[in-house]
């Protein structure tokens, strides 16, 4: 009998849906329906709903000589019931999660407002592939203290109770971060609402008194590294040209006596693309919360550089997939976000939309800006380039983050054109929304590939370990069941 995966927390269609009246008549087609064929059964999804269930030879042979008949005449039961329940079915052409405003139901999952904020343009080290490119760290480099404030204090006024401040690479401007972090509790506890403070950091100045601060605030820490020391120093240099992996390490270390965790940040280049086991191995040693592993952009430094520095858009997708096929034999920790994000979207658990990438529906522009260091406000913390933004002021900044200027076209929350008919078109959502060059049309996602390559592997390699029972549903999909169809 049909098997699928229920969430602990579903999509509120998905909710709905489970309270929806059977149809008694009209004609039974399929909703947009695809077939794979794993292991010894069959996978069956809908580009349409995104529901999916695993079904016998049998079932499959079921569902196709009903098409076209009458729900009447076949009964809602058994079968039949659960691919209609899953959305797989349609009568009358309308499925079980007909009309659902799925942009709404995206939205009610975040419950947060995101800043993050570029405290100073240039970097202690000299990474081949930075897309802010390779300024000094100097003083004159820094953000404008008057906007910053302005713009904490604005998203402190959002109407989102809780507000993620990310202070970014915070080892050119350690000073301004601590100046900043208190000037943002205090404003958080006049306006009496909830904040955390976030860093994404190279993690080369991240000292005793650092990570003691970060403990107390119970700080999201991120940390780049690309690999082992053979991998991430030819990448990540200091501007002398000196590595930086013992660094990093000995920082991960201090963490993990503190009892801070943190999350792992794996540019994806030349320099690791072909090298996965070696680059996981890494991961899994150094034992972090989360990890991502995200393509290069050809962006600043990289953008000068792309023959040496970047990689092929299929090498990175095998790279992906193979995180996947590495958390279905080693346990969900070893699943990346990008990955874990389809997982949970897939099985319909509402978590996996409440980050924004990746989606034509993330909240770029939305419930996220960027400030830059050069007064620029942005939609996307990974398009910063110069010039690009919308310039802000003290008395300016607090129309966009209010949005009462949008920084993104609506039109551009769109899924692609070339998008139509992909069976994985409702747990991807298209793609990234700034694919591309910003223009009013969506543009498709460089990254397709991979995309694509981590749903595959996610339905070849993990459904079957989760179902099985040979990998445990804990973690990201705590509280999620497996359901087997039992006819009633």
């Amino acid at each position: 009998m049909p098997v699928w995966i229920d969430p602990a927390n579903p999509l509120s269609p998905w909710r709905a849906a489970a309270h929806t009246n059977p149809p008694t008549s009209g004609m039974l087609t399929a909703a947009h329906l695809h077939w794979r064929a794993v292991e010894d059964y069959w996978f069956a999804i809908s580009d349409r709903t995104g529901g999916w269930v695993i079904a016998s030879d049998a079932e499959r042979h079921q569902i196709t000589s009903i098409l076209g008949t009458d729900i009447a005449d076949v009964g809602f039961r058994g079968v039949v019931r659960d691919f209609w329940r899953r959305g797989l079915l349609e009568v009358d052409d309308n499925d079980v999660v007909e009309g659902a405003d799925w942009a709404s139901a995206i939205d009610e999952t975040r419950t947060y407002y995101g800043l993050v904020l570029i405290l100073n343009s240039g970097c202690n080290l000299a990474c081949t592939y930075c897309y802010l490119g390779h300024s000094a760290p100097e003083r004159r480099n820094d953000i404008d203290r008057e906007i910053a404030e302005a713009a904490i204090v604005a998203a402190l006024n959002r109407p989102e109770p809780h507000v993620i401040l990310d202070f970014g690479e915070i080892a050119a401007a350690t000073a301004m971060f601590y100046e900043l972090a208190a000037f943002a509790e205090r404003s958080a506890a006049a306006a009496d609402k909830t904040l955390r403070i976030a860093i994404q950091t190279n993690a080369t100045t991240l000292n005793d008194h650092l990570v003691s601060f970060l403990v107390e605030r119970d700080a999201i820490v991120g940390v780049s590294l690309d690999g082992p020391a053979t991998i991430h120093d030819v990448a990540r240099p200091t501007r002398g040209g000196r590595g930086t992996h013992r660094r990093v390490v000995a920082a991960l270390e201090r963490c993990r006596a503190a009892g801070l965790d943190y999350h792992l940040i794996v540019t994806v280049g030349a320099h690791n693309v072909r090298a996965a086991a070696e680059v996981l191995d890494e991961i899994a040693a150094l034992h972090p919360k989360t990890f991502l592993c995200k393509p290069i952009l050809a962006h600043g430094e990289a953008s000068t550089s792309w023959d040496a520095v970047g990689a092929d858009n299929h090498d990175i997708a095998t790279f992906l997939a193979s995180s996947v096929r590495r958390a279905a034999h080693d346990g969900l920790e070893m699943l990346d976000q990008s990955a874990t994000k389809f997982l949970c979207r897939m099985i319909g658990e509402s978590s996996g939309w409440r980050e924004s990438c990746t989606s034509r529906d993330c909240g770029s522009g939305r419930n996220m800006h960027v400030l830059s260091a050069r007064g620029e406000l942005h939609a996307c913390p990974r398009f910063v380039e110069p010039g690009s933004g919308h310039r802000v002021t003290p008395q300016t900044v607090e129309l966009v983050l209010q949005r009462k200027i949008d920084l993104v076209d609506d039109d551009l929350h769109q899924k692609p054109t070339t998008c139509a008919g992909c069976p994985w078109l409702r747990s991807c959502g298209g793609g990234c929304t700034l694919s591309g060059n910003p223009t009013s049309t969506p543009l498709p996602d460089a990254h397709c590939e991979s995309y694509v390559a981590q749903h595959e592997a996610i339905v070849d390699y993990l459904l079957p370990a989760l179902i099985s029972g040979r990998l445990p549903i804990d973690g990201p999909l705590a509280g999620a069941r497996i359901r087997v169809s039992v006819d009633a």
